[in-house]
């Protein structure tokens, strides 16, 4: 399954770096001369260590965000 790419940012650089963001979307940066074959490549030698990560971002819970009511009661500092 190829993977996809959500953002590519090209820049002055002379490595390609792979970002996984906390949504799962994948951020690459790359030099600006860097053919798109040769990221593709790059992504697909790196395919098992992105499934990981975003496997292990599925497993981390979302605490869910509190809402603050009138009477209520919360810790705060413990």
């Amino acid at each position: 399954m190829p993977i996809q790419i959500d953002t590519l940012i090209r820049s002055n650089r002379r490595t390609v770096a792979l970002i996984l963001e906390r949504d799962g979307s994948l951020t690459v940066r790359a030099p600006k001369r860097a053919a798109m074959r040769d990221i593709q490549n790059f992504i697909h030698e790196k395919a098992d260590w992105i499934e990981r990560s975003r496997e292990k971002l599925k497993a981390i819970v979302t605490v869910p965000k509190k809402e603050f009511a009138d009477g209520e009661t919360f810790l705060f500092l413990g």
